[in-house]
């Protein structure tokens, strides 16, 4: 399209140059003829022979003026022009439609980037609190294992105390162990919970009999379930040693899972 108008305004151009040019012609033959109009009446004046030359030569102006092809083109030259005029405002119109036309689009672009990017700023919002709601639940999360580690912390203070005191007790059975196998006396063990241990019970007819112990003399555990129950079997004795090994053992077993899920969140919750 541009390079339609381009050529229709070259040609225009020409055109206007010529007219211009035949403009030029006509206006210099206005003047001549005037001129010789002018010095036609002061030749009247003067010499017939002179008025007939002057006569002459503004007859042969004249024709030039009226010649028909001269006549012609100017009239084609008008008919381009108004042509030229018509086409210069379909140019002109189109240019306008085109114009208009790319700032409608620019404006709908524009609409749209501005849509998307109130879209994406509502995505991001969401994505934000969406953060903030993770944020608010991991603060909970940490505070919750917090809480988790200090009561696998005192219970795991809580285990080892007792496994000290397992491991005490078991010191003190071998010790009495020993002291048995080699004095054969009876060995008083402070567990009244022994029976349920082991699964036996002393019977009620218990005869009593001194072992050269202070502790003889204590009724049965039945009738007294505080009373801390004698034994004088040797093999009693070795199994509840064993007893109070394998549960030493096990509270070693469960301090080291305790250990194992405080240092497991322990990372966690310096991350």
């Amino acid at each position: 399209m541009k390079e339609k108008n381009q050529n229709y305004n070259i040609l225009a151009a020409n055109l206007l140059e010529r007219i211009s040019t035949e403009k030029k012609k006509v206006e210099n033959l206005n003047t001549k003829i005037a001129d010789l109009t002018t010095k036609l009446t002061e030749a009247e004046k003067k010499e017939p022979q002179i008025v007939y030359r002057a006569s002459y030569r503004t007859r042969e102006v004249i024709k030039e003026v009226e010649n028909p092809k001269t006549t012609r083109q100017l009239r084609q030259a008008s008919k381009i022009i108004n042509k030229l005029d018509d086409n210069q405002q379909i140019i002109s119109q189109e240019i306008s439609d085109q114009i208009l036309k790319a700032q409608v689009q620019q404006i709908a672009f524009s609409e749209k980037q501005i849509a998307d990017l109130k879209k994406e700023i509502e995505n991001k919002q969401t994505q934000i609190d969406r953060l903030e709601k993770l944020s608010h639940g991991s603060k909970s999360i940490v505070a919750k294992r917090n809480e988790k580690v200090k009561s696998l912390k005192a219970e795991l203070t809580a285990t080892q105390q007792e496994n000290e005191a397992l491991v005490n007790q078991v010191k003190e059975l071998e010790t009495k162990l020993a002291a048995a196998q080699n004095q054969k006396t009876v060995i008083v063990v402070p567990v009244p919970e022994i029976n349920d241990i082991l699964g036996e019970e002393k019977s009620s007819d218990t005869d009593g009999e001194e072992t050269g112990s202070e502790t003889s003399e204590l009724p049965p555990y039945e009738t007294n379930p505080h009373a801390a129950p004698n034994y004088d079997n040797e093999e009693e004795l070795q199994e509840l040693a064993k007893y109070f090994a394998d549960l030493a053992y096990e509270r070693d077993e469960t301090i080291k899972v305790l250990q194992s899920a405080i240092n497991n969140l322990v990372p966690e919750l310096d991350s």
